[in-house]
């Protein structure tokens, strides 16, 4: 995830080993202008996440992961505020008050318009096309999710990719299982 003039990176697998280190970056027109620096670790070791940023807040937010072969986790995770400018991350905790409807990992997350989204995803299961939403609360804690049918995507994605503009939540590519039982990689754009 990108914000506050840095690029951080959390979680990792290599087959059965899971990782809880993080590291930032700091970007420039040459590539990256310095090297990764690790800062605080999650409070657990974790893979298969993707994180987002709720913008005007500088709080990041990781819903889902998964460890191993284990089912994935309903945990939603949040990094303290970023100082300005630099790069370390505070302490990250548990949001406690607001687990996930499901678990699920290999999902998307998104932030917009003062909301956490977790976008389809799954992992050792098969696919979803749920999309769970929370709203983020002036103390940066997070309301309850919503798992709402009505904007679920048109498909099943694992390992989908996300991005915001304009306002609108835009999903593309992943792997989904077909009716044939065999695996399919998308390329549409939801």
């Amino acid at each position: 995830v990108a914000v506050n003039e840095h690029i951080y990176v959390m979680g990792r697998a290599f087959g059965c080993q899971v990782s809880a280190e993080a590291y930032f970056a700091k970007p420039c027109a040459a590539g990256l202008c310095s090297g990764w620096t690790q800062t605080s670790s999650l409070p657990y070791a974790v893979s298969f996440i993707d994180a987002a940023v709720v913008e005007g807040c500088l709080h990041i937010y990781v819903p889902g992961g998964a460890v191993c072969d284990v089912s994935p986790k309903d945990t939603v995770l949040h990094a303290s505020p970023i100082t300005p400018g630099e790069g370390p991350l505070g302490p990250w905790s548990q949001v406690d008050s607001s687990p996930l409807p499901n678990g699920t990992a290999a999902n998307v997350t998104l932030a917009a318009q003062g909301h956490v989204y977790a976008i389809g995803g799954r992992f050792l299961e098969p696919a979803i096309k749920d999309v769970y939403y929370a709203p983020v609360r002036p103390d940066h804690s997070l309301g309850p999710w919503v798992n709402d049918p009505s904007v679920y995507l048109p498909r099943a994605l694992n390992e989908a990719s996300g991005a915001v503009w304009r306002d609108r939540l835009l999903v593309t590519g992943g792997f989904f299982t077909n009716e044939q039982g065999t695996v399919d990689f998308s390329s549409n754009v939801y």
